[in-house]
């Protein structure tokens, strides 16, 4: 038996515990906001990291990102296997690219990003981190109707503390492109 293995089993274990724990959490509404048991600042859950990255996109005149149940597992199965295999980074060390997981998962798309965060204590951090950074600026704000997000606690290297975030941003074949209110 592989020495990973009961890593990966932590690591699968994790990452099913905060899916469904997100998935009971309703998603916030203009009414109020529902959080997970921390508060506002410590807030690590799927739905404050995209309610983040639609406020950011609603200050531009964009539509907002919807959670997309194929997206969803497709950044679980990245996680997972950065957990897995020890590394950080958009392509795998087996040379794995983000679309690979995108495509495995059933995900029809005409475009695909993703962004990777680890070490962060705070959704709202996350996203603040990612605005600073004119890569995943772009994703967050681009031509995107769908998101996937997986969150675990600890970060796949082992060198700090925190959380590992993934985000996956796609438009399906057949949407029609999105119009800028800018």
């Amino acid at each position: 038996m592989s020495r990973w293995r009961p890593r990966a089993q932590r690591v699968a274990a994790i990452v099913a515990i905060v899916t469904v724990a997100a998935a009971l959490v309703p998603a916030p509404t203009s009414a109020g906001r529902r959080y997970l048991e921390w508060g506002e600042d410590d807030d690590v859950s799927r739905g404050s990291l995209l309610q983040a990255m639609n406020e950011q996109r609603a200050l531009r005149g964009l539509p907002p990102l919807h959670l997309n149940v194929r997206l969803d597992a497709a950044a679980a199965d990245r996680i997972h296997d950065m957990f897995e295999f020890r590394y950080f980074a958009h392509v795998a060390p087996d040379g794995t690219e983000p679309f690979v997981w995108v495509r495995q998962r059933g995900y029809r798309y005409a475009r695909v990003g993703e962004n990777l965060a680890m070490g962060q204590t705070a959704a709202r951090q996350v996203v603040q981190q990612w605005m600073a950074s004119p890569g995943h600026r772009a994703n967050i704000l681009g031509d995107y109707r769908d998101a996937g997000i997986a969150i675990a606690s600890g970060v796949p290297t082992g060198r700090s503390g925190g959380c590992t975030f993934v985000a996956m941003y796609g438009r399906q074949d057949g949407e029609p492109r999105l119009v800028s209110r800018r």
